[in-house]
């Protein structure tokens, strides 16, 4: 097999793009809810 700081290294990367799936998604999230505000001031306009 492989040497277990190998094993760490792969887990720890694993690990960072699953955070940063979830950032990504999070961000996506974040857009679609400033576009609904936007939306909705937009509605108030003078």
């Amino acid at each position: 097999m492989f040497p277990p700081d190998t094993q760490e290294v792969a887990a720890a990367s694993e690990q960072q793009t699953a955070t940063t799936e979830e950032m990504k998604a999070a961000a996506e999230k974040l857009a679609q809810m400033a576009e609904r505000l936007s939306e909705q001031v937009n509605r108030f306009t003078i």
